[in-house]
């Protein structure tokens, strides 16, 4: 018994969630994130995939809630192809995740 106690420690439940939100350019794509960032504390997750950005690629960008207290960093992705919208991962900081490409547009 004390082997499961062990092991769901080691390996604990994450909680993830997925959002369309239909771009995040400009000055009201800014003013999304910090939303995205308060539900994010909100529903507790600590992954969160987001479809149809319609940014390029870039390095990655760390956002925070409105008081600051609670930080994610979200990593881009674009497809080659024009007429993709782009797709993001928030991860909560310090959440110990990490990412394989199995094909480009990952």
């Amino acid at each position: 018994m004390n082997l499961n106690k062990s092991l769901r420690r080691k390996f604990r439940n994450l909680k993830i969630g997925t959002l369309n939100c239909r771009g995040l350019k400009g000055k009201e794509g800014e003013m999304k994130k910090t939303h995205i960032a308060e539900d994010m504390r909100k529903y507790n997750l600590e992954i969160l995939t987001i479809q149809e950005t319609h940014l390029e690629d870039q390095a990655p960008e760390e956002i925070s809630t409105i008081d600051g207290k609670q930080r994610y960093v979200i990593y881009y992705s674009k497809g080659k192809e024009k007429n993709n919208a782009g797709t993001t991962i928030i991860v909560k900081k310090g959440t110990n995740v990490k990412f394989k490409a199995i094909w480009d547009q990952l």
